[in-house]
């Protein structure tokens, strides 16, 4: 079975013990506590994860996610949000917060670079990805969102963000929310909806196989710069 990897792949798989790095970095008046899969190669895309309510960037490790987009040559990066897991609380949030708080999220993971970044919101985050995109989508190339709130009341993005942003929206079957999701994919110039048979609304949870078998082919679709030319055995 041969595949075309990222070119970072081959080196990160000699390296088998790569360290998951746990910090902070400042924002506003409190230091967001991050989980992160570094990279050596500086031209790495960013993969941002985000969490629901009753989540923390903790569940992202504990069902393999950013060791599995570690595996494809990304940074994976999960970040606890303001007033969950080891992030306090900010003293007020709005949308332009929320919006702050992922640029400056994307800023820390990408060092101050100019690198090709993907967002993945479950849930809750939706509220937090929404005001990003009008206000900083184009520094994305691709947006994972699990059963977003928000979308209802959500116009959509700037035309530019519109055409550029390339969207994975996924549900669960039994999620009340799947409703949204065609709604979802028309704001979207090129745009994928995946169902999860069996699954509700954290279906990224309750069937993580599943949402890693989709995730893959997507970040490979979204930054075609970042893969080799050359094809190499998936199996080595």
């Amino acid at each position: 079975d041969w595949s075309i990897l990222p070119r970072a792949t081959r080196a990160l798989q000699e390296e088998e013990d790569v360290p998951l790095k746990q910090g902070t970095f400042p924002f506003a008046d409190i230091e967001a506590y991050y989980q992160m899969y570094d990279n050596p190669d500086r031209n790495a895309p960013v993969v941002l994860f985000l969490h629901g309510a009753r989540f923390t960037s903790d569940d992202w490790v504990r069902i393999g996610t950013l060791e599995t987009v570690r595996k494809q040559g990304y940074r994976a990066v999960a970040v606890d949000l303001p007033g969950y897991g080891k992030t306090r609380h900010l003293p007020y949030v709005d949308n332009n917060m929320r919006s702050e708080f992922i640029k400056a999220a994307l800023e820390f993971a990408a060092r101050g670079s100019n690198l090709t970044s993907v967002l993945v919101t479950p849930s809750m985050s939706g509220k937090w990805a929404i005001p990003f995109l009008d206000r900083y989508g184009l520094m994305l190339a691709g947006w994972v969102a699990l059963a977003p709130v928000g979308v209802a009341q959500w116009g959509g993005p700037w035309e530019y963000t519109h055409r550029q942003v390339q969207l994975l929206a996924m549900y669960g079957s039994s999620d009340p929310m799947f409703k949204d999701a065609h709604m979802l994919s028309r704001l979207f110039a090129r745009s994928q909806i995946i169902e999860i048979k069996d699954a509700g609304h954290a279906c990224y949870i309750e069937k993580p196989e599943i949402f890693h078998h989709s995730l893959k082919p997507f970040l490979t679709k979204v930054t075609p710069e970042f893969v080799i030319e050359d094809t190499v055995p998936q199996d080595l």
